[in-house]
């Protein structure tokens, strides 16, 4: 299920390789301090995850560039590979189209320790970290945050400022229907940077109509498919302009 409401957006881009991994409990982990929560992904969860990424470098990616997509601890751990595997084989990383790593905050201190990374700046630059958690306004507290102030961008206007993206602007999600199956929509949400709470703001979602598992207001499921066809276009734009040498 999570694979088709969320990896599909990219499956257009290229051939799609999703492998699977040990994953710690995310209530459990959402409850630790960040250092313990910072040792328990980086452990078996990070490992299963660059020890399969370095399977597919060695065996199927053939030289080509690739993009790298996470959410929520895949992200997490993705984060990991980014410093640690990227770090070791700087090649591997000159390949890089992208990396979404959504749902989960990436923070300046972050970027800060880890010099050979950079965060997006528009809808055009490559090898960048593309990052945003979605919420309401009416939220002052989301676990999925755990007290870190990440980096954001847009996911419709692909622009940093808190200049609102509205839904016209959008190319489309991809929403539950009546049975709970999802499917193409016009766009649903609209989206605006919040740069002090370091997440994307979304107004336009009933939270009636949703299964929010982490309370009202944070719409951490539905990170890619309120900007699914958003998404899906500038993964292509970027793989585009990386072939081109921007």
């Amino acid at each position: 299920a999570a694979f088709n409401r969320q990896a599909t957006a990219f499956e257009t881009v290229g051939n799609m390789f999703a492998p699977f991994y040990r994953q710690a409990d995310p209530f459990y982990t959402l409850s630790l301090t960040n250092e313990e929560r910072n040792n328990v992904i980086s452990g078996i969860p990070a490992n299963d995850l660059i020890n399969a990424f370095d399977y597919y470098i060695k065996h199927f990616n053939n030289n080509r560039p690739f993009i790298l997509v996470g959410h929520s601890q895949g992200s997490h751990a993705l984060l990991f590979l980014l410093s640690n595997y990227m770090t070791n084989h700087p090649d591997v990383y000159q390949r890089m189209v992208a990396a979404y790593i959504l749902g989960y905050p990436v923070t300046q201190e972050y970027l800060n320790n880890n010099a050979h990374l950079k965060f997006a700046e528009n809808a055009d630059d490559t090898q960048v970290i593309i990052s945003y958690n979605t919420q309401s306004e009416s939220v002052t507290f989301n676990l999925v945050m755990s007290n870190l102030i990440g980096l954001a961008i847009n996911p419709i206007s692909w622009t940093r400022n808190d200049t609102i993206a509205i839904i016209s602007e959008g190319l489309g999600s991809y929403m539950p229907d009546t049975q709970g199956v999802f499917t193409a929509t016009p766009q649903y949400a609209d989206a605006k940077v919040d740069t002090a709470k370091g997440v994307i703001i979304c107004s336009t979602a009933n939270d009636s109509e949703l299964i929010l598992s982490f309370g009202p207001g944070i719409y951490h499921s539905y990170d890619i498919p309120f900007y699914y066809f958003n998404l899906r276009q500038n993964a292509q734009n970027r793989l585009e302009k990386y072939l081109s040498g921007q």
